[in-house]
């Protein structure tokens, strides 16, 4: 289930999203940015110094976009590792 605590290592593609005054589906991101689609044009928003808001269950969270910058593939990849026990 995402929420606050695991948004920021979840895939963003597909969540509706808030930055400034542009309101919009995220159809995009890469290691330095946001691509919003609001329903005319996509508009590519560099994730640091931003805000985003983002809409999960009815529910508005606030992810700074530096605590994202990076790969969605790394930032994936780092909440699942595994450390080696032997």
């Amino acid at each position: 289930m995402l929420n606050e605590k695991n948004l920021q290592s979840h895939e963003l593609i597909g969540l509706s999203a808030k930055v400034k005054k542009i309101k919009g589906l995220i159809v995009d991101e890469s290691k330095n940015t946001i691509t919003i689609w609001d329903k005319k044009k996509e508009i590519i928003i560099p994730k640091k110094n931003n805000e985003f808001e983002i809409n999960v269950e009815k529910k508005i969270i606030i992810i700074n976009g530096e605590s994202i910058a990076q790969r969605p593939y790394d930032r994936l990849k780092k909440k699942n590792k595994v450390k080696n026990k032997w």
